[in-house]
């Protein structure tokens, strides 16, 4: 379980507002606090204070919630530290198996001589604290309106646990507030659907062309989801709007649409995903949506496999130059600082530059309104860049390709992969396989 502090929570949910859980959060007397789906209030966050309940237990993904219970609650100790109204919480054998005390029996006087000389390494015991910390967890509970319980609210569908593809996973995530406008009834019910099992917000609209108006009305929406065919129009529209430029915007796009999604990328959309989406799919597009929005809470990931083909290192301070030697004038951005480096690539930022399209960035990739396109490596049409890095015999050149552009504060981040070395790694995926 991964443990983070009350504070902690409190501090994110002013940051960022609502949170959602994940997996599930456990206070560490053994009671569940929040089930996954279950949205983090501030009012959640203040009855945590109030109650002093100081830290709190995060189940990871690959726990099973029914041994983690097991460890909650209990402390082990050596024999010779038994007293009298311990409560063993473990079955207790002899060298043949026989069992001699059964969990839950509490230690009396006449346990103590055979249990203090005993070969056991520990007993597990109840935590002797548990009483003061149940009835802090049943404080923080009684601050709460039963409206406003964790795990009290109604939702049209059950969340359903599903397998992640993804190889990093977050505990916490922000809530979201996600217009969905699709005419397609089954296609908006399912994703409206699925968004409110996932414990986020959501404002159904079924006709798009009013869709402007909405989120201009609704304060706070962070992510609009159209339909491909229906977009193009509504696009430009959302982009005039200062109130909602910032919005990000998902497209669900059929198979075979490339044309149609390039033109909806260049109008106004941030990203796109299948349609219909799987629940993953959503989950990562919304989680990675915020992200780029500078919404995310101040806890590592998951990280289910190692993501990186090569090891990096740290850049500790050093700088890299970019250049085009076939312009005329000198790229938008000529310098950055180097945040790691590796054989395949690195990553730098520098500050955020005035960009005409503020709002041009994907999830995943370079948008095709961003400058940095033109060396993107999803780009048919891209060049490379060249690179100058410093190193122990003095700068050297190369060429990269941009992977990805994010924004980050007051700054924008850069990551860049050498052709070369990609292209060897896939020389020997291809021969291995």
């Amino acid at each position: 379980m991964k443990e983070i502090s009350a504070d902690f929570l409190r501090q994110e949910v002013a940051r960022l507002g609502e949170l959602v859980v994940e997996t599930a959060v456990y206070h560490e007397s053994g009671m569940k606090l929040f089930s996954a789906g279950d949205a983090v209030t501030l009012a959640h966050a203040k009855a945590l204070h109030a109650s002093g309940i100081v830290n709190l237990l995060l189940l990871e993904y690959d726990e099973d919630a029914r041994n983690v219970r097991k460890t909650l609650g209990v402390e082990r100790i050596p024999p010779r530290e038994v007293v009298p109204g311990d409560v063993l919480m473990d079955d207790l054998r002899g060298v043949e198996g026989e069992l001699l005390y059964a969990t839950g029996t509490a230690i009396t006087a006449d346990h103590l001589e055979r249990l203090r000389s005993s070969i056991f390494p520990e007993l597990l015991i109840r935590d002797r604290r548990l009483g003061e910390s149940m009835r802090r967890a049943q404080e923080y509970f009684a601050q709460l309106a039963p409206a406003d319980a964790p795990g009290s609210s109604t939702r049209r569908v059950t969340r359903v646990v599903h397998v992640p593809s993804t190889t990093a996973r977050f505990l916490l995530i922000p809530r979201a507030r996600v217009l969905v406008s699709i005419s397609d009834d089954p296609l908006r019910i399912f994703v409206s659907n699925a968004l409110q099992s996932e414990g986020h917000e959501v404002l159904e609209r079924p006709s798009p062309s009013d869709a402007v108006e909405v989120a201009k009305r609704e304060s706070r929406v962070t992510v609009i989801l159209l339909d491909l065919e229906e977009a193009l129009t509504v696009l430009p529209k959302f982009r005039a709007e200062s109130d909602v430029r910032d919005a990000a915007i998902v497209v669900c796009a059929k198979e075979g649409t490339q044309s149609k999604l390039h033109s909806a990328l260049v109008a106004g959309a941030n990203d796109a995903m299948p349609r219909p989406p799987s629940r993953d799919q959503l989950n990562e597009k919304i989680h990675g949506c915020q992200a780029m929005l500078g919404r995310r809470v101040k806890l590592a990931p998951t990280l289910l496999t190692e993501r990186r083909h090569q090891e990096r290192f740290p850049g500790k301070g050093e700088s890299a130059e970019l250049k085009d030697p076939t312009l005329t004038k000198p790229l938008p951005v000529v310098s950055g600082e180097i945040l790691d480096l590796g054989d395949g690539g690195f990553r730098m930022d520098y500050n955020l530059p005035t960009w005409p399209h503020p709002w041009a960035y994907m999830v995943h990739g370079v948008h095709p309104r961003h400058f940095f396109y033109t060396y993107a490596w999803s780009n048919p049409l891209g060049r490379d860049l060249r690179v100058v890095l410093p190193g122990p015999s003095g700068p050297r050149e190369r060429a990269a390709r941009v992977s990805h552009v994010a924004p980050s504060g007051e700054f924008e981040t850069l990551s860049l992969l050498f052709p070369d070395v990609q292209a060897r790694h896939s020389t020997a995926i291809r021969r291995k396989f």
